[in-house]
């Protein structure tokens, strides 16, 4: 059965959900949600900043910088030596594109933990 997408903006986070009352495979009708990049990342045990700009004419673009793998968070000095990566998703994806899956195969979470 295919996700069909329902009210929700790239601001608010992303929402996807089964079509209303069809059973799920455990025999309920609740609905299958992926909340925004706060949920995917800080559930996952990564530390998240979160940013907003406005821009010279008048966007609001929200920025979000994952500082530290789970682990190294604890290191001290551990990020003063890396260098930044600017992962920029596709026209028509939104951020949680880089944290979707688990840990160990989404981008943002191996260049966190490198």
């Amino acid at each position: 059965m295919a996700l069909q997408p329902t009210s929700g903006s790239l601001r608010s986070g992303l929402v996807w959900a089964k079509p209303a009352q069809q059973p799920t495979k455990f025999g309920s009708t609740d609905r299958l949600t992926l909340t925004g990049m706060e949920d995917m990342v800080l559930t996952k045990g990564y530390p998240l900043e979160k940013h907003t700009t406005l821009t010279a004419d008048g966007y609001l673009l929200t920025n979000f910088r994952i500082p530290s793998g789970r682990t190294s968070a604890a290191l001290p000095g551990h990020g003063a030596a890396r260098q930044p990566v600017l992962l920029i998703h596709g026209l028509s994806l939104s951020s949680t594109c880089w944290v979707m899956n688990a840990p160990n195969v989404s981008l943002a979470f191996i260049l966190a933990d490198a």
